[in-house]
Order: structure tokens, then C-alpha cells, then sequence
């Protein structure tokens, strides 16, 4: 597969990660997303909620990159 499709799922999954440790601790995805995803990653609410529905792990898998 391309090397871009393993760098946008790589940044999905992180973000996918940092929307679980804060929704963990009892705050809402779009505080997760107001106050961390927006500013360092510069996507649109609506990008993140896509962002949310890839199921990234399991395509990395597929691809065979490390997780």
C-alpha cells in the first residue's frame, strides 16, 4: 500500500488515542477535541468525528506495521 495511507492511519490512531485516555477521565469528545486535537492537529470537528469511525489499528495490521 501507499507510505501516505500508513502515515494517515498512524496519526487517526493517535488521535483515536488521545480521545480515549480523556474520555477515560470523564470528559466529552468535543472537549477532546477543543482542547487538544484542534490545536495540534489543525482538522475540521467533522474530520475528527470520520477520524473516529476508521477502525485504524486493524487496517495497520493488515498493512503489517507494527501497532
Amino acid at each position: 500500500m501507499a507510505y501516505n495511507q500508513v502515515n494517515h492511519l498512524r496519526k487517526v490512531l493517535e488521535i483515536q488515542e488521545i480521545t480515549k485516555i480523556e474520555t477515560e477521565r470523564g470528559v466529552t469528545q468535543i472537549w477532546v477535541y477543543k482542547h487538544r486535537i484542534k490545536e495540534i492537529y489543525f482538522i475540521s470537528y467533522s474530520t475528527f468525528c470520520n477520524y473516529m469511525g476508521i477502525p485504524a489499528k486493524a487496517k495497520l495490521k493488515a498493512l503489517g506495521e507494527e501497532v
